[in-house]
């Protein structure tokens, strides 16, 4: 996706492997590509963006 010029951002909690340390070794990789790296918080909180909205006081009672 990088190589096609899409901005890519990577949820890290949301991503899994055998072992925690291949984790961290593509996350480096990723963000040294090019990639943000992103919690799944983070990421929900970017998309509601206003936090006087109902759709926001919703998705926090979830997140919390």
């Amino acid at each position: 996706l990088l190589n096609e010029g899409f901005e890519v951002d990577v949820v890290s909690d949301c991503i899994s492997s055998r072992l925690k340390s291949n984790i961290a070794l593509a996350l480096v990789n990723m963000r040294e590509s090019g990639a943000s790296i992103t919690s799944l918080e983070m990421c929900v909180f970017e998309l509601v963006k206003k936090a006087k909205t109902d759709n926001f006081r919703e998705i926090l009672s979830v997140i919390k």
